[in-house]
Order: C-alpha cells, then sequence, then structure tokens
C-alpha cells in the first residue's frame, strides 16, 4: 500500500471524483480530501492511498503538473510519518520518540489531571528522566 499526496486541487473537487480519476492507473484504496470544517469546503489537498506501489508511481507520472480545474495538480509519494506527539491538555496519552530504532516508544497514559497542567518537566519527572 503506498499513499499518494494530491495539492492544488479545486475546491469543489469530491472524494469520489478523485477515486474515479485515480482509479484509471490502479486500485484506489482510500481517498480522503482534507476539510476545513469551519468553512465547510476542501482545503485544497487530498491523500490517496493505492493497493501497490507500481500503481502509485503510475499515477504521479500520468497525473503530476497536469491540469484538473483551471489548477496544476501536484502529486507525490507521501512521506511516512509517524503520528504527531499528542497535546496533554487534549488528550490523556503522550507518546514520547525514541531516541533510536532498537529503543522503544514509552506511552504514558492516564496522567492525572493535576499533573497535566505542569508541562514537560512533570512528565520527564513522571518518566524519569
Amino acid at each position: 500500500m503506498t499513499t499518494l499526496y494530491v495539492s492544488n486541487l479545486n475546491y469543489k473537487i469530491t472524494e469520489k471524483d478523485l477515486r474515479s480519476i485515480f482509479s484509471k492507473y490502479g486500485r484506489v484504496l482510500n481517498a480522503k480530501l482534507i476539510i476545513d470544517f469551519k468553512l465547510k469546503q476542501s482545503k485544497g489537498y487530498a491523500f490517496i492511498k493505492m493497493k501497490d506501489a507500481q500503481s502509485a508511481h503510475l499515477a504521479v507520472s500520468k497525473l503530476h503538473l497536469k491540469q484538473l480545474d483551471g489548477r496544476t495538480l501536484k502529486v507525490v509519494i507521501a512521506d511516512e510519518r509517524e503520528p504527531a506527539e499528542t497535546d496533554l491538555k487534549r488528550s490523556r496519552v503522550v507518546k514520547v520518540g525514541a531516541k533510536s530504532k532498537e529503543e522503544p516508544k514509552k506511552e504514558v497514559s492516564k496522567v492525572r489531571r493535576r499533573d497535566r497542567k505542569g508541562g514537560l518537566k512533570t512528565l520527564f519527572n513522571y518518566l524519569g528522566k
């Protein structure tokens, strides 16, 4: 499975339209159009999950810098990233990054509410660093 990042989309395009466009180059597993919830419209970019890398590379070669609805598309293979650290005020789970690939990630869950107000100092004291 390979994910594509598609930007500079027309704001009126839909996920169904994206599926239709990208399915010409291979099986589309998922098309996620990013929406601005305040404005109730597209932000102009999307993520497309293709079944295999060959289909994804074909779609990039055929669609990158092509015109669609008066806009020049930008289509690239998306970077594989780990989820961002979770803000203590918004969640009870914080993932702390490892220093090396061999070192496992530590997870702190259910930090007491009064401890969350202390910020990073409290978190590191909790972890024993």
